[in-house]
């Protein structure tokens, strides 16, 4: 199912890194193993590159693997230290965190840094579970009963008008880009 949603969502860079990740977090199942999140990412960094080099170069795939390493290294780290047991700020935590790891390749790539997107995040992320839940849904609905799944879609339909109504909210608000114009390697390091 999650081979045939990746394909029907047309595989981009994003997907391939989940649709990898989640073979490997199987694959450690079936085989009695744990899955470390760290190794199975390099892996799937591999495994990806070695079909399609010349993505290295590309925005998508390194803020899909920006936003993972931001979870899989930095959360943690911080959760760890902090010992946060508020959920939104657990939920906050992680959006500072993805966004600690993308912000430099956002700012190489498109010469800007999303002031809000920290904010952003925090609106959208606790419904992308749902979303996910009733697309799925909706296919096999779709087969069985089409006017049920047309009814079975409306929450998805909800959710994405909500992201697409705060998005253009965020454009309207006063700064919520600053142009910073491609910075030096060793600042983007930093």
């Amino acid at each position: 199912l999650i081979v045939q949603y990746a394909t029907m969502t047309g595989l981009g860079n994003s997907t391939q890194r989940a649709v990898v990740l989640f073979g490997i977090f199987l694959l450690a199942d079936l085989w009695n193993r744990s899955y470390d999140m760290i190794t199975a990412m390099a892996l799937t960094a591999v495994v990806i590159l070695f079909f399609q080099p010349l993505m290295v170069f590309q925005a998508g795939f390194l803020l899909s693997f920006g936003a993972v390493m931001g979870i899989g290294l930095l959360y943690p780290t911080l959760n760890s230290v902090m010992q946060i047991k508020n959920k939104i700020f657990l939920l906050f935590l992680s959006s500072f965190s993805i966004s600690i790891f993308t912000l430099p390749i956002i700012m190489f790539f498109y010469s800007t840094i999303p002031t809000y997107s920290i904010l952003l995040n925090l609106l959208v992320i606790p419904f992308m579970a749902f979303l996910l839940v009733f697309g799925i849904l909706v296919l096999p609905a779709f087969l069985l009963y089409p006017d049920f799944a047309g009814i079975l879609s409306y929450p998805s339909r909800l959710i994405l008008y909500f992201y697409n109504l705060v998005c253009e909210l965020n454009t309207r608000i006063p700064g919520n880009t600053l142009i910073t114009g491609q910075p030096d390697w060793i600042i983007l390091l930093l």
